[in-house]
């Protein structure tokens, strides 16, 4: 009886998360063996931005970095944009902020981004190899990578002004 009601409490609690915060989504391929995880090397990747050139994280050693995985649709990624925005604003070119939309098309993600005046990379995940290789199950995610490219933190779910600012600081950005 008392696991009967444990399990019902927990389905409402799914239920009212997805209702509140969005779907979950679960990546379309395997996870990578060779995953994401704090204390290592962030994985290499190179994505085309929206407006056409292609970044590699490699190439950005020397500046730490936060990689956000989100989508249009999804309302905690879009509450968390202008904070992000404005963390980006403060501290670039110190900070560089790779946010990798989950697969949408760029006739999709270009009114969003032009309509939040957001000016950090946009990266486009057309396949999901990124988004697999960090084993993204959930919208939003973020990697806070060191100057060195070391992973030194994740959050799965949006942020709040106050826990970017922490996470900032531990990759060096911030007082």
């Amino acid at each position: 009886m008392v696991a009967g009601i444990v399990g019902l409490l927990v389905v409402l609690g799914l239920a009212a998360g997805q209702y509140i915060w969005g779907p979950m989504v679960f990546p379309s391929g395997p996870l990578s063996s060779e995953a994401a995880r704090v204390g290592f090397i962030a994985p290499d990747f190179e994505l085309a931005t929206l407006a056409g050139s292609k970044v590699k994280l490699s190439d950005l050693r020397g500046h730490p970095v936060m990689i956000n995985f989100w989508a249009t649709w999804c309302p905690p990624c879009t509450d968390e944009m202008p904070a992000i925005q404005a963390r980006y604003a403060r501290h670039a070119p110190d900070l560089r902020v790779l946010a990798v939309d989950a697969g949408e098309i760029p006739g999709t993600v270009r009114p969003f981004v032009s309509s939040n005046g957001l000016t950090f990379d946009i990266l486009l995940d057309d396949s999901g190899a990124v988004e697999n290789l960090y084993n993204v199950t959930a919208y939003p995610t973020t990697f806070f990578v060191d100057a060195e490219g070391y992973i030194r933190s994740v959050k799965v779910g949006g942020l709040s002004e106050s826990e970017l600012d922490d996470q900032l600081k531990g990759i060096g950005i911030g007082p």
